[in-house]
């Protein structure tokens, strides 16, 4: 049975935090654009939910010469006759609401800075969340080294 979302709507979409640092001048910047965090919050408010998520633009570039990192978090509101369950909301749903915030703002702010422009391709969000989510397992499956004192 397919999700009924009646009665859902955005409320608001905010940047919440951004870093955009110059290291070096680079012809050609090449960037790994990642989801680093995602945070739900399903009771964010009376029938509301809030979603942050976060974004790395260099994530695995050893030298990146440009550091771009930002969170967006976005709240939703449903009235309070919908049928929609907050738990069938899909995070890649809400990061398909928030990459266009993402990829102006991105351009916006490389095109300002000493820097060749970045303009984000198109991205299938259901792969960058599951790609976060392998990412979140690989970190919780590695053992920290042991101290020998």
């Amino acid at each position: 049975m397919p999700t009924d979302f009646t009665g859902l709507s955005i409320e608001t979409i905010r940047l919440t935090s951004c870093k955009a640092e110059y290291i070096k001048a680079k012809e050609k910047l090449s960037f790994s654009f990642g989801v680093s965090d995602i945070q739900r919050d399903n009771n964010y408010m009376p029938n509301r939910m809030k979603i942050s998520i976060s974004f790395n633009v260099f994530d695995d570039k050893a030298d990146p010469g440009l550091i771009f990192d930002c969170c967006y978090a976005v709240v939703y509101l449903k009235k309070k006759d919908s049928p929609f369950n907050w738990e069938e909301f899909d995070d890649a749903l809400a990061l398909a609401h928030i990459i266009p915030y993402v990829r102006e703002l991105i351009s916006n702010l490389t095109n300002r800075m000493p820097v060749p422009p970045l303009i984000l391709p198109p991205y299938n969000t259901f792969s960058l969340v599951e790609e976060f989510k392998k990412k979140k397992r690989k970190r919780k499956t590695e053992v920290a080294p042991r101290r020998t004192d």
